[in-house]
């Protein structure tokens, strides 16, 4: 037979996946660093070479968030080599003159690094000539191949969308000879406009002790629907503010429905000349009306437009969601009327399991002495399990005014919780952390105590929400326990997904915190979605469950509602 050679096909990059996602990551890096510098795509092969040098140094998840040149070279790369990519730079040409009184250097600019010797690439524009050095100074503010960068927005399409705004301020600057004073009053007028005006103005700003024309240019960008006078930012001339002019609302908005959400995103990229950090924009509106905005800086530094944008993107939808969310949320500001009593120990952290099947979670933090029964008003037949209320006793001589937190892990049945009343069962801790400093042991001598009581949010700081797999689970019947649920705490229904599936089954409550599923035989991962009780918010934990499970394992989401 021999050896066959096959071929990939043609516009199949599939067949060569790692090849192909590491040349995508090659060439995406490479043209980013020529777009940002503004060069032109002549010089893709230093570039592209810059690019691979950048992405060996860079840590990634996939080697313990270790670099390829650390897993190599059993050391870390030297990072505080990395320069910027296209910018001005200084190298020491005295090696390469003719005569003693030639300069030291010659404006150039950086083109990368040197495969074969610790040195750097350095273009003279003049000559053409690359020249090869150690010994370089950087300017990495300065990029000759491009216009000074705008501090913030840079996409005028996006600009435009704000228009609708009518609180918006334009600025108007004319030509001629200020003071500092004046540069200092009128931008501090700027300051007071609001937030998206505010943030695009606050690093000109800083510089108002002496203002230059590369802070004026950042103002004209960061507001482009600004009128400018026709000699204005030429030959380095001062500028003063004239006036300040508002926008018109535009009457083209108003055809659009009065309830319809409308969001509107924008990102620059890397538009912080100091320290390279791009900004997000966003407005909302609710049919004509903006009902939140947004322009900040992004708290990390990406390397190319499109993840700026995403970023942007991002954030605009977790504040829709946000504002989707805010009428939803289960605490209550009211207090309403019960009564309580403790069990167990004086001291003690309550009892072990309960109706609600935590078992042994019951004594340990965070649920450890925070536990508590209610009467079947509260616990819903289990559904009320893991629902979290602020408790507190009214009695003023010995009952503080701190409430404390409890958790439903059990239903206590019969007597004070009977016929319909709103109960509480609290262990002998949580009982006597209501007293006043050193009138514990009173609170709790006097039995049943009336208080009052409204839910609050559960917090578990640090968790997040886990899936116990009961004991007695197979292939063809499993039961699951949900835990360490922030927010509403409570279970309202739960589906699980099967491996390679995109349907969602329906798991049937069992009892307390406990659902199951009956079928199979099942076969993991196990995807599982839970939607809460009191307000119906829905989490779902992709493959939560490995493929390899079992009994009586705990399994860990990366995912909380808060």
């Amino acid at each position: 037979m021999g050896i066959q050679q096959l071929k990939t096909p043609p516009h199949t990059q599939e067949h060569n996946v790692v090849a192909e996602m590491r040349h995508g990551s090659i060439v995406e890096t490479g043209k980013t660093l020529l777009h940002q510098a503004s060069m032109p795509p002549s010089y893709w092969p230093y570039a592209f070479a810059t690019a691979v040098y950048l992405l060996n140094r860079l840590p990634t998840p996939i080697l313990q968030q270790k670099s390829p040149f650390e897993m190599l070279f059993k050391q870390k790369p030297n990072y505080n080599k990395l320069k910027t990519f296209g910018c001005l730079c200084y190298p020491w040409l005295k090696p390469y003159t003719n005569h003693k009184l030639e300069p030291k250097s010659e404006p150039c600019i950086f083109l990368g690094y040197s495969k074969h010797q610790s040195a750097y690439f350095c273009l003279e524009l003049e000559t053409q000539r690359v020249y090869t050095s150690q010994h370089v100074l950087f300017d990495e503010t300065n990029f000759p191949f491009s216009k000074i960068n705008s501090a913030l927005y840079s996409n005028s399409e996006a600009l435009s969308q704000l228009e609708s705004l009518s609180y918006i301020q334009v600025v108007t600057i004319v030509s001629t000879t200020p003071t500092k004073a004046d540069f200092s009053e009128k931008s501090s007028g700027l300051t007071s406009s609001p937030p998206a005006v505010q943030s695009s103005t606050q690093s000109p700003t800083q510089f108002m002790h002496k203002p230059k024309v590369t802070h004026f240019a950042a103002l004209k960008s960061a507001l482009p629907l600004s009128k400018v006078s026709s000699s204005s930012l030429v030959n380095g001339e001062n500028h003063c503010w004239e006036s300040f002019t508002p926008i018109v609302a535009n009457p083209a908005r108003t055809r659009e429905k009065a309830f319809d959400l409308i969001v509107f995103t924008d990102s620059d990229w890397a538009g912080d000349p100091n320290d390279r950090h791009s900004t997000s924009a966003f407005v909302i509106k609710l049919g004509n009306t903006p009902i939140s905005w947004s322009s900040k800086k992004q708290t990390t530094i990406v390397r190319s437009s499109t993840k700026a944008e995403y970023r942007a993107i991002a954030a605009a939808v977790a504040e829709v969601c946000g504002q989707a969310r805010a009428p939803h949320n289960v605490s209550d500001p009211h207090w309403h009327p019960a009564t309580a009593t403790w069990y167990g120990s004086p001291d003690g952290d309550g009892s072990d399991g309960g109706a609600c099947g935590y078992g042994s979670l019951v004594d340990v933090k965070p649920l450890r002495a925070r536990v508590g029964a209610v009467s079947p008003v509260l616990f819903k037949n289990g559904e009320g399990c893991g629902a979290c209320y602020k408790v507190r006793c009214l009695d003023k001589s010995i009952c503080s005014r701190r409430a404390v937190t409890i958790i439903v892990t059990d239903e206590c049945p019969g007597g004070y919780c009977s016929n319909g009343r709103t109960h509480f069962d609290l262990s002998g801790a949580a009982f006597g952390r209501m007293a006043i400093n050193g009138e514990s042991a009173q609170l709790r001598n006097r039995g049943e105590l009336p208080v009052v009581f409204r839910r609050t949010s559960c917090k578990y700081p640090g968790k997040n929400i886990a899936f116990h797999v009961n004991e007695g689970s197979t292939e063809y019947w499993l039961s699951l326990l949900v835990e360490f649920e922030d927010g509403d705490g409570d279970v309202g229904s739960m589906h699980i997904r099967e491996a390679n599936s995109n349907e969602w089954i329906e798991m049937n409550h069992l009892w307390g915190a406990n659902w199951c599923i009956i079928g199979g035989p099942l076969k993991g991962p196990f995807s599982v979605k839970l939607t809460t009780l009191s307000t119906g918010r829905t989490l779902s934990a992709r493959d939560v469950i490995p493929r390899n499970w079992s009994p009586k394992a705990t399994y860990t989401s990366r995912l909380n509602f808060f």
